[in-house]
């Protein structure tokens, strides 16, 4: 197959997938999106008493054509808890996205968007390989005062 033949079989390969990835991408926002606002509803009271102010910076990601995405973050009255989405085309999960204190590597955690034995989509916390969490209101809370604790300089 000569390189031009090459070029035109990726070419229709990527049209014929297109929709795949755009179905993908479509549903993995989706999800990014209502656990943003799942994080908001879980923390309205802090937010309301102003210990906690959220907001949105836009990013791009190139993972299943090139879209646009917010990331959350979480300005706790100094520190800034990051919710930064990495994309839809991670091996064995639906999505994944990174989560840390802004300013300590140390603290930076993976969410990963896996489906429960139900077949319905959910959040898994990932510490490490073999440290996996479902992710809710306590263990996100534990997780950020585990943070908050530990970093003596805040």
């Amino acid at each position: 197959m000569s390189f031009k033949e090459k070029l035109i079989q990726l070419a229709e390969e990527k049209r014929k997938s297109g929709s795949d990835r755009r179905e993908e991408r479509d549903f993995w926002t989706e999800q990014v999106y209502q656990l943003y606002d799942e994080i908001q509803s879980w923390f309205r009271e802090y937010t309301e008493g102003g210990y906690i102010k959220p907001g949105f910076t836009k990013t791009f990601l190139y993972d299943a054509g090139e879209y646009e995405i917010d990331i959350l973050e979480l300005n706790l009255n100094g520190p800034v808890v990051i919710l930064e989405p990495m994309g839809c085309n991670f091996t064995g999960a639906l999505g994944g996205m990174a989560l840390y204190l802004s300013g300590y590597k140390a603290h930076r955690v993976m969410l990963l968007l896996m489906r429960d034995e139900h077949g319905m989509p959910c959040w898994e916390l990932r510490k490490s390989r073999k440290e996996r969490y479902r992710f809710d209101r306590a263990m996100f809370e534990n997780l950020l005062e585990d943070w908050l604790e530990s970093t003596p300089d805040l």
